[in-house]
């Protein structure tokens, strides 16, 4: 079976643009699919776009909007009528005060998979993706420049907390790998202004089990663990079969918004996808749509082609 190659598809910047792009992505890998974003309230929209998408021959998959924006019973049955290939959600953000420790995060996770369960019954596959424990805080007057990064707590933020939280909830798992390349930056940051982390009595076994404790609402690595955490390990550990690939390193770099930039036919990007492909992944869905933090059509077009392309290449070899 054919890797599924998609790009997201946002049902108010106009369908026709993005078909125009999928089409000619098409011309080079056969197997091509938009991932529909569905906005809190664009339900009628997405589910159009998903049948337009049906009508033109695409794949058609559905990335849901954060957790805490919708009516879950509502969205289970919006799901088992719109029948999308599958469909995409993270896991959930925590609100300020809800998560301090590590008992905490644990009561988190399991709320977060009790909502979860509820897409799952849908019938329609439901995979929840990792997320990073930060974002950044736009310039409203110059939407690439980031004012600051605010630290979040998030369900699934590394690979062993998102496998722990898709097995709870009964879903699959979504490796984006420009989160993670984000999360491993932003706590490796952390560890080098803070030093090595010592663990108390009662943060040993947690951390055992997922690789980080959480002081005072912040996920923190131990050395011993730490050395461990680099984006191959966390894939390894996750066994992913459907993916998010972008050509960021990171969210924010020096002040910019770096997030979903050009995938390049450059060596980062045939390190990434070979890491990828050697997953033989049901679907690679490329989120580049950014030049210097702002949407940008030929980020998307150029970045899928780019994409197609090595597909095709590895797919002769």
């Amino acid at each position: 079976m054919r890797t599924i190659l998609a790009i997201p598809v946002w049902p108010e910047r106009g369908l026709d643009r993005f078909f125009a792009v999928l089409e000619r992505a098409r011309e080079v890998w056969p197997s091509i699919g938009g991932e529909v974003r569905v906005p809190p309230g664009g339900w009628e929209a997405a589910a159009e776009a998903v049948r337009e998408l049906r009508s033109h021959g695409f794949t058609a998959a559905v990335h849901l909007p954060p957790l805490e924006e919708f009516r879950l019973e509502e969205s289970a049955a919006w799901l088992a009528e719109t029948r999308p290939d599958w469909a995409v959600v993270h896991g959930g953000t925590a609100a300020e005060g809800e998560v301090g420790d590590c008992e905490d995060f644990l009561r988190f996770l399991e709320d977060r998979a009790v909502r979860l369960k509820i897409l799952a019954a849908s019938g329609v596959p439901v995979f929840v993706e990792n997320a990073p424990p930060r974002e950044p805080v736009r310039d409203s007057g110059n939407p690439g420049t980031a004012l600051d990064v605010r630290p979040l707590i998030r369900a699934g933020m590394f690979a062993r907390d998102l496998l722990f939280l898709a097995r709870m909830a009964g879903c699959g798992v979504m490796a984006d790998t420009e989160h993670f390349l984000d999360a491993i930056f932003a706590v490796r940051e952390r560890a080098r202004q803070n030093g090595n982390l010592r663990l108390e009595a009662r943060e040993r076994s947690f951390a055992d089990r997922l690789g980080f404790v959480v002081r005072e609402g912040e996920p923190l690595w131990a050395g011993d663990w730490l050395r461990g955490l680099t984006l191959e390990c966390e894939l390894f550990l996750l066994q992913p079969k459907r993916f998010h690939v972008t050509g960021s390193r990171a969210a924010v770099s020096a002040g910019k918004i770096t997030s979903h930039a050009e995938l390049k036919d450059d060596p980062f990007g045939h390190y990434l996808m070979r890491l990828v492909l050697s997953y033989w992944p049901l679907s690679v869905t490329v989120e580049s749509c950014h030049r210097d933090g702002v949407f940008d059509w030929g980020v998307v077009e150029c970045s899928v082609l780019a994409v197609a392309r090595m597909l095709a290449v590895a797919e002769k070899q």
